[in-house]
Protein backbone atom coordinates (compact mmCIF):
# COMPACT_ATOMS: atom_id res chain seq x y z
CA UNK A 1 0.00 0.00 0.00
CA UNK A 2 0.85 3.56 -0.08
CA UNK A 3 -0.93 5.50 2.66
CA UNK A 4 -4.46 4.56 2.59
CA UNK A 5 -4.03 3.69 -1.25
CA UNK A 6 -3.22 0.37 -3.40
CA UNK A 7 0.16 0.36 -5.03
CA UNK A 8 0.03 0.06 -8.57
CA UNK A 9 0.61 -3.82 -8.07
CA UNK A 10 -1.79 -3.99 -5.42
CA UNK A 11 -3.90 -2.03 -7.40
CA UNK A 12 -3.64 -4.89 -10.35
CA UNK A 13 -4.61 -7.96 -8.19
CA UNK A 14 -8.26 -5.87 -6.54
CA UNK A 15 -9.19 -5.14 -10.35
CA UNK A 16 -8.11 -8.58 -11.32
CA UNK A 17 -10.63 -10.24 -8.66
CA UNK A 18 -13.47 -7.15 -9.51
CA UNK A 19 -13.07 -8.50 -12.96
CA UNK A 20 -13.65 -12.02 -11.98
CA UNK A 21 -16.52 -11.18 -9.50
CA UNK A 22 -18.60 -8.94 -12.32
CA UNK A 23 -17.99 -11.72 -15.28
CA UNK A 24 -19.44 -14.15 -12.47
CA UNK A 25 -16.55 -16.49 -11.60
CA UNK A 26 -17.15 -15.35 -7.98
CA UNK A 27 -20.29 -14.70 -6.03
CA UNK A 28 -18.10 -12.76 -2.95
CA UNK A 29 -14.42 -11.03 -2.69
CA UNK A 30 -12.51 -11.61 0.28
CA UNK A 31 -9.50 -9.22 0.90
CA UNK A 32 -6.61 -10.48 3.21
CA UNK A 33 -4.47 -8.54 5.12
CA UNK A 34 -3.47 -6.73 8.24
CA UNK A 35 -1.95 -3.20 9.35
CA UNK A 36 1.05 -3.17 8.72
CA UNK A 37 3.96 -1.01 10.38
CA UNK A 38 3.28 2.49 10.15
CA UNK A 39 -0.08 1.84 8.63
CA UNK A 40 -3.56 2.67 10.41
CA UNK A 41 -5.97 1.19 8.20
CA UNK A 42 -5.70 -2.71 6.92
CA UNK A 43 -4.21 -3.86 4.09
CA UNK A 44 -8.01 -5.85 3.38
CA UNK A 45 -9.64 -2.36 3.72
CA UNK A 46 -8.44 -0.48 1.62
CA UNK A 47 -8.72 -3.49 -0.99
CA UNK A 48 -12.35 -3.48 -0.01
CA UNK A 49 -12.68 0.41 -0.07
CA UNK A 50 -11.09 0.43 -3.87
CA UNK A 51 -13.66 -2.69 -4.68
CA UNK A 52 -16.60 -0.83 -3.88
CA UNK A 53 -15.45 2.43 -5.66
CA UNK A 54 -14.88 -0.10 -8.67
CA UNK A 55 -18.96 -0.81 -8.42
CA UNK A 56 -18.72 -4.09 -6.24
CA UNK A 57 -21.35 -4.24 -3.20
CA UNK A 58 -20.23 -3.51 0.15
CA UNK A 59 -22.13 -6.77 1.18
CA UNK A 60 -20.19 -8.61 -1.48
CA UNK A 61 -16.65 -8.13 -0.26
CA UNK A 62 -15.29 -9.91 2.87
CA UNK A 63 -12.08 -8.89 5.09
CA UNK A 64 -9.68 -10.63 7.47
CA UNK A 65 -7.65 -8.01 8.85
CA UNK A 66 -5.36 -9.57 10.99
CA UNK A 67 -2.79 -11.64 9.06
CA UNK A 68 0.80 -11.09 8.23
CA UNK A 69 1.54 -13.69 6.33
CA UNK A 70 0.45 -16.10 3.64
CA UNK A 71 -0.65 -18.85 5.88
CA UNK A 72 -2.66 -16.57 7.99
CA UNK A 73 -3.79 -14.80 4.63
CA UNK A 74 -5.27 -18.58 3.47
CA UNK A 75 -6.33 -19.54 7.55
CA UNK A 76 -8.44 -16.25 7.72
CA UNK A 77 -10.15 -16.49 4.06
CA UNK A 78 -10.87 -20.35 5.09
CA UNK A 79 -12.63 -19.07 8.11
CA UNK A 80 -15.09 -16.33 6.41
CA UNK A 81 -15.71 -19.47 3.43
CA UNK A 82 -16.51 -21.64 6.26
CA UNK A 83 -19.03 -19.34 7.52
CA UNK A 84 -19.90 -18.70 3.82
CA UNK A 85 -20.82 -22.26 3.42
CA UNK A 86 -18.14 -22.16 0.84
CA UNK A 87 -15.37 -24.59 0.22
CA UNK A 88 -13.89 -23.44 -3.43
CA UNK A 89 -11.97 -20.38 -4.06
CA UNK A 90 -10.20 -18.64 -6.84
CA UNK A 91 -7.02 -17.05 -5.54
CA UNK A 92 -5.88 -14.05 -7.10
CA UNK A 93 -1.89 -13.15 -6.00
CA UNK A 94 1.66 -12.54 -7.88
CA UNK A 95 2.64 -14.77 -10.32
CA UNK A 96 5.51 -15.55 -8.49
CA UNK A 97 3.41 -16.15 -5.45
CA UNK A 98 0.74 -18.04 -6.61
CA UNK A 99 1.77 -21.31 -6.41
CA UNK A 100 3.08 -21.57 -3.01
CA UNK A 101 -0.49 -19.59 -2.38
CA UNK A 102 -2.53 -22.57 -3.72
CA UNK A 103 -0.54 -25.00 -2.22
CA UNK A 104 -1.35 -23.45 1.13
CA UNK A 105 -4.91 -23.21 0.39
CA UNK A 106 -5.02 -26.95 -0.33
CA UNK A 107 -3.14 -27.68 2.53
CA UNK A 108 -5.61 -25.97 4.38
CA UNK A 109 -8.76 -27.67 2.63
CA UNK A 110 -9.84 -25.36 0.50
CA UNK A 111 -10.64 -26.11 -3.04
CA UNK A 112 -8.42 -23.56 -4.50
Amino acid sequence: MWGERPSPVFEERIKHAVNLYTVGEASIIIFTGGIGEGDRIAESEVAKEYAVQLGVPDEDIYCETHSRITYENLEGAKEILDRQGLTKALIVSDPLHMRRAVTIARDLGIDA
